[in-house]
């Protein structure tokens, strides 16, 4: 029972920490802006949303491959979405800017 638990926990944690990166991301890009970012920056964002969405991939695959209930797998999917959301968003808001400005 102890080591189920321990698993329960590590998934539910997993799925914290993507939406704490996920927030410290958003608060990045809410305090910078979208303009004139350095390189490191650049880089440092998307390491964060990266790591963000790898936490989050891999809470929803503990949830959906373990033994839990199905209140707690759908507690752990809510809170592993927004990560998978803002990067795809970001992605595109990034495919839709080049297309912009490089025609």
């Amino acid at each position: 029972m102890n080591d189920r638990c321990s698993v329960h926990t590590r998934t539910v944690r997993l799925a914290q920490t993507s939406v704490l990166l996920t927030a410290v991301a958003i608060a990045i890009l809410a305090a910078h802006g979208a303009s004139d970012w350095s390189q490191v920056l650049a880089v440092t964002w998307w390491g964060l949303l990266a790591v963000a969405v790898t936490c989050s991939i891999a809470a929803v695959a503990m949830a959906l491959f373990g033994d839990m209930p199905g209140r707690r797998r759908l507690n752990i999917a809510l809170l592993s979405a927004p990560a998978p959301l803002t990067a795809a968003g970001m992605v595109l808001f990034v495919i839709a800017w080049f297309a912009q400005n490089t025609s």
